[in-house]
């Protein structure tokens, strides 16, 4: 019985004491965070620092090129201007262009269109872009991808991310 009771007590002064060194720490660390912070000053490191909601800025821009000349370059901004239907991928609607309207509008002809992305590039010919339904669609995050449905394109590698259209 006596070591019962001695037992409780020391875990309830134990657990007393342990109550009593987190209360003394909260304000302290609370002190420190980002609140507390000036204006002025730069977050600590390892610090939560919020993603800025401006994505388009970081995404590339699309640059149709006819051999080496640039015929014109497209920034995140003008996707959406630049689409003309909305095609279905999964369950989502999104924005999208047929690489061929793309072309024809900027009066881009040739025998080979290479896609290229920041580490692939696809290499097709002007008939398969012609005759093949190949989309270039707008994510939420203003990146362009490519789309196609076609099973004639399904041995093709398409870049993840299109940020350049080559006409030869």
């Amino acid at each position: 019985m006596k070591k019962l009771v001695s037992s409780l007590l020391l875990v309830s002064l134990l657990a007393f004491g342990g109550c009593k060194k987190e209360e003394q720490q909260k304000p302290a660390e609370s002190a420190k965070g980002p609140l507390a912070q000036k204006q002025g000053q730069p977050p600590a490191p390892g610090a939560f620092q919020p993603r800025k909601k401006d994505q388009a800025a970081n995404a590339p821009s699309l640059q149709i090129l006819q051999g080496t000349a640039v015929v014109t370059t497209i920034s995140p901004g003008q996707y959406g201007a630049m689409t003309s239907t909305k095609i279905s991928i999964g369950n989502k609607q999104r924005p999208a262009v047929l690489i061929r309207d793309l072309l024809s509008k900027y009066n881009v002809k040739g025998t080979k269109v290479v896609l290229a992305g920041e580490v692939a590039t696809a290499s097709l010919t002007w008939d398969q872009v012609a005759k093949n339904d190949v989309y270039l669609y707008v994510t939420p995050k203003k990146v362009l991808k490519v789309y196609s449905a076609s099973k004639a394109l399904g041995k093709v590698k398409m870049p993840n991310r299109v940020e350049k259209i080559t006409v030869s």
